[in-house]
């Protein structure tokens, strides 16, 4: 199954280290597909179990939806009890990366502008979660289209937002291609206070 990478410098370590990951993307999205007839990626928490399997098949370890504690909405200083979307570790390098997502199915005539709202609420969340949860925090953005017809205009959109992203590729397996926009959260300051995390 083929894995397109449409924007990231590979010879940047994350890269590097995701590639095999995301080769595995598409081949496990085909074999779901074909063992039960449906495209798994058709929703945040399936998307995250098809790229947990996936970090699965080359050797790295994985955990979709878990319990973590999060920084709070309003002061950036209280925790509350959360959920992260997905913890991936590669025992080889010894790195580990929480990954915060969102899902967008486009409808006819999806923008850009749309995908960069939906990445910067999934960075955002990923920016909450605290630095002892893994070495990395990024957003994940996954967009899949409704038909057939959407092809040409998601393939503009897509190749518009990877412009804008860290990383960006594209995984077939499944009816229609998906995408995923991955860009690192950023450290926000804390309200009240000259800290950061």
């Amino acid at each position: 199954m083929k894995f397109e990478l449409l924007s990231g410098d590979r010879r940047h370590a994350e890269i590097k280290c995701w590639e095999p990951w995301f080769h595995e993307v598409g081949r496990a999205r085909h074999a779901f597909r074909k063992a039960v007839g449906l495209d798994p990626m058709c929703n945040e928490t399936a998307s995250m179990g098809v790229l947990a399997a996936a970090a699965s098949r080359v050797n790295m370890l994985a955990m979709t939806d878990y319990v973590c504690r999060k920084r709070g909405l309003h002061d950036g200083r209280s925790f509350r009890h959360g959920r992260a979307d997905l913890w991936v570790y590669d025992p080889n390098r010894g790195t580990s990366w929480v990954f915060e997502a969102k899902q967008f199915r486009a409808p006819p005539g999806a923008r850009q502008t749309t995908f960069e709202k939906h990445l910067r609420r999934a960075c955002h969340e990923a920016a909450r979660v605290p630095e002892w949860e893994a070495d990395r925090k990024f957003g994940i953005l996954i967009v899949t289209g409704r038909d057939e017809v959407l092809k040409d205009t998601l393939s503009q959109a897509a190749a518009e937002q990877a412009e804008r992203s860290f990383a960006a590729c594209r995984f077939d397996g499944g009816e229609l291609p998906a995408y995923a926009f991955i860009r690192a959260a950023r450290r926000r300051r804390m309200l009240g206070a000259g800290a950061r995390f």
